[in-house]
């Protein structure tokens, strides 16, 4: 899958250790986009561009309540799904890694994004609406965080 290191696509015995790869893997992502926001937030500081100011610490805001939600679902483990005695049928298998790939995607462009945005400040481009841009940020950082939600849903309803 190329999403990680250890990463067994959930085969018996080993769903565990899947689950908290990518777990890892999607706050190493948001940890990534949080730094590259932060250092946005410096430079709009010092630039004195309040509304730039105020939506980077939205978009903080944001990546902080994803990294709380993903450290808090460590505790899904006690779901059917993860007991060495359940099997499930590989569609299911299926399906969740695919929201696996869907939500890591996103965050890798997510922290692409605000490299790309951080970049661009730092070189005043012409033309540039840094609180536009970091609007759409937000909303891709939803659309993972919302992905995730409904990954850990799935998983709650696996037998």
């Amino acid at each position: 899958m190329g999403l990680m290191n250890t990463y067994y696509t959930y085969v018996h015995g080993k769903r565990k250790e899947d689950d908290i790869a990518v777990r890892k893997r999607i706050v190493s992502e948001i940890q990534k986009s949080r730094t590259n926001i932060i250092n946005m937030l410096e430079e709009s500081s010092v630039s004195k561009q309040k509304e730039t100011v105020d939506f980077c610490r939205r978009a903080v805001d944001e990546l902080d309540g994803f990294a709380n939600e993903v450290d808090l679902s460590e505790m899904g483990h006690r779901y059917p799904f993860f007991s060495i005695q359940r099997t499930t049928d590989s569609g299911a298998i299926e399906k969740l890694v695919g929201f696996d790939r869907t939500i890591i995607d996103r965050m890798q462009n997510v922290t692409e994004a605000t490299l790309r945005l951080h970049d661009l400040m730092i070189e005043r481009k012409a033309g540039l609406d840094a609180t536009t841009e970091l609007k759409k940020v937000r909303q891709y950082i939803s659309n993972a965080r919302n992905a995730y939600k409904d990954r850990r849903d799935f998983i709650r309803g696996l037998r």
